[in-house]
């Protein structure tokens, strides 16, 4: 193959080759190069077929899939990692192997950037009455990424390197040791939100990994999950509630601690009023009333049921920020 050397700053330079011998006849090995959301983008390439020129693609993530030609990318061979790419980079993408025991794979000459994935962190933890008491430092392998992290904090997303191995570390302030520890890995491009949760009745401190769903709502709508990490009592059943409306009506009924609704409700938006009772008590044995959220036109949020114990009232943590936008008109005299 001749290697295109020749930068665009405007764009990068993609070559895909398909040097995976995994059948025994050229028609056998032909393959579709798909977007995740099954659109072909290169149809029926055999072994040995390769893009020349190199594909011209603007700067951006890029998940692609290798699929069985003709089966409108339904079929999959080969689930490639998100790829970054920059402007002005030129990369090579080898489809190989599938065959004497070898998994078809990708691999790279001018190698390639895995698009990071990306993590939000929230501290649900209740192993200490006082908020300044629940204080802590987060460490990423070795490193303080956050301090003086208490109880109903909730970050941002920030990026780690995907497909590797990530100890994280939760030491309360002044402390030496972790309180918590976990290895986690990641997928390139997905998101998560890790929680410290535990730590009342009887319930263990630990890291609570969920994956997060960034699939964009329908039209008027939005999607939200909601979360239920508040040790309000010393055993499952006794944390069981329902989630109803204020005018009585249980719309998730008998959610336990760490329980969430996934997928995600798929709501119209608008303003809601919700409560979180006692399950199996018809919405009449209140344990605290949410306070009013908005859902705006393509939100997708998440509700997180914390406290309830050690002295915290029972409460919630939205992402994003929920809370409707107060408009105070002043008396206008007619």
């Amino acid at each position: 193959m001749v290697d295109d050397i020749t930068p665009d700053p405007l764009n990068a330079k993609v070559r895909i080759a398909h040097l995976a011998p995994f059948a025994s006849a050229l028609d056998d090995t032909k393959v579709d190069v798909c977007t995740d959301d099954s659109t072909a983008v290169l149809s029926n390439m055999p072994y040995k077929g390769l893009t020349d020129p190199y594909l011209s693609l603007p700067a951006g993530d890029y998940d692609l899939l290798i699929a069985v030609a003709g089966t409108s990318c339904g079929t999959v061979a080969l689930d490639l990692p998100s790829l970054r790419l920059a402007a002005g980079e030129i990369i090579d993408v080898f489809a190989i192997g599938g065959a004497h025991g070898w998994d078809l794979q990708a691999t790279s000459i001018t190698g390639f950037e895995l698009t990071p994935a990306y993590v939000a962190v929230g501290h649900f933890a209740l192993f200490a009455a006082g908020l300044e008491n629940t204080s802590v430092t987060v460490r990423v392998d070795g490193l303080d990424v956050l301090t003086d992290f208490v109880f109903g904090e909730l970050t941002g997303y920030v990026e780690l390197t995907p497909d590797v191995d990530h100890l994280v570390e939760v030491i309360p302030t002044g402390a030496v040791d972790p309180a918590i520890s976990g290895t986690f890995n990641l997928e390139s491009g997905q998101m998560y939100t890790l929680s410290a949760i535990g730590g009342a009745n009887s319930w263990p401190l630990e890291l609570f990994p969920l994956v997060d769903d960034n699939t964009a709502p329908m039209a008027n709508m939005a999607r939200l999950r909601v979360v239920h990490f508040a040790p309000f009592a010393d055993s499952l059943p006794a944390t069981l509630v329902d989630i109803c409306t204020d005018s009585g009506t249980v719309v998730i009924p008998g959610v336990p601690y760490k329980g969430y609704t996934d997928p995600y409700l798929e709501l119209p938006s608008g303003f809601y009023n919700l409560k979180v009772t006692a399950a199996g008590s018809n919405c009449g044995t209140l344990i605290f009333d949410i306070p009013t959220i908005v859902l705006r036109n393509s939100v997708i949020a998440s509700v997180f049921a914390v406290g309830g114990a050690n002295g915290f009232d029972p409460t919630v943590v939205t992402t994003p920020n929920l809370t409707p936008i107060r408009v105070f008109l002043p008396n206008i005299a007619k």
